[in-house]
């Protein structure tokens, strides 16, 4: 399985709301991409930094506060 940032993809949005789990609790996966970004650059580009806030505020990361 390849992960959301291997493919370049960075969600931005994860709160409990986003996370679907299956009935037998055996799998979950993330759901709403409305805020995603992609960097589709060079593979050796790095990902930079987000400058614009995006995603609900009660779950953003302390460090974007």
């Amino acid at each position: 399985m390849e992960y959301l940032h291997s493919k370049r993809v960075v969600h931005r949005d994860i709160k409990p709301e986003n996370i679907l789990v299956t009935k037998d609790k055996q799998r979950a996966v993330l759901a709403d991409f409305n805020v995603a970004k992609l960097n589709d650059g060079l593979k050796e580009e790095k990902m930079t930094m987000i400058t614009r806030s995006a995603g609900t505020m009660a779950f953003v990361a302390p460090e974007r506060l």
